[in-house]
């Protein structure tokens, strides 16, 4: 069992944080499947005395269980920085997981999950789905994985990250709720130096008022060991969604580099 704690965090953000669905498709390493925990935690604190009190935190993290041939998955994600009594970034989400016939070719994953992002204005999305996955190789080296899912989506959302001009006389909350189909797949590649690189992408597509709404999402991350103990990683994600719930930007983005110690 490995704990991966992150020793420094270090985040460039190009537009705004682009925290989506979490992709119900795992890395795995060969072997993995026998273990009967496995626990993944990157965690970084940071405290500035200014004017008021800079306070960052940034956690995330899994635990799971494996019982036969099940594994149970529960994944965390808090990403929060406050300036006294502001909130600059507030960010998160928690999914539990349930997937079957991990050693097979092919395999169910039950999930539930809550998220927020407030620099987004969404206050809460709810998630429950099922996806059905295909493990097309899965080796030393190389594994490509695709799914094919719904689940039924239930999100609110304010109206603080919109532009003033676009927002109506007293604004209330918005509240979408409706089944997305969800398209996954997930590439990964361990060089002989073990350099890790990995890709994955989505497509969730819903209908609404009788028209096809779609959320995708392009998402790229390089692992790179500089000692036994430290790895150093840099992380792209990009998101497009034509009718996001109230008028804030359809294309997201976000860029960040971690450092990672491996105890």
């Amino acid at each position: 069992m490995n704990r991966h704690i992150l020793f420094s965090f270090l985040s460039l953000m190009l537009c705004v944080n682009a925290t989506a669905q979490i992709l119900n498709i795992d890395k795995n390493e060969v072997g993995e499947k026998d273990k009967k925990w496995l626990v993944n935690t990157n965690l970084t604190f940071s405290s500035d005395q200014q004017k008021y009190n800079v306070l960052d935190i940034f956690y995330v993290g899994d635990i799971s269980y494996k019982y036969k041939k099940r594994r149970y998955v529960f994944y965390g994600k808090i990403d929060r920085l406050t300036d006294g009594s502001l909130k600059i970034q507030d960010a998160g989400c928690f999914q539990l997981r349930d997937r079957i016939g991990i050693k097979k070719k092919y395999s169910w994953d039950y999930f539930v999950q809550h998220q927020w992002n407030g620099a987004w204005g969404m206050v809460n999305r709810d998630l429950a789905g099922i996806n059905h996955i295909q493990e097309w190789v899965n080796n030393d080296s190389v594994d490509f994985f695709t799914g094919i899912g719904i689940f039924y989506e239930k999100e609110t959302w304010n109206w603080s990250a919109v532009s003033p001009e676009k927002i109506p006389p007293n604004p209330l909350d918005v509240t979408f709720e409706h089944p997305r189909l969800n398209l996954t797949a997930k590439y990964s590649r361990t060089f002989k130096n073990n350099i890790d690189l990995v890709a994955r992408v989505f497509v969730q597509s819903a209908i609404l008022n009788k028209e096809v709404i779609n959320r995708s999402s392009i998402a790229g991350q390089i692992n790179i060991p500089i000692h036994k103990k430290l790895t150093f990683a840099t992380n792209v994600d990009f998101i497009y969604d034509t009718h996001p719930p109230v008028p804030v930007h359809n294309f997201l983005y976000s860029f960040s580099q971690t450092i990672g110690l491996v105890l």
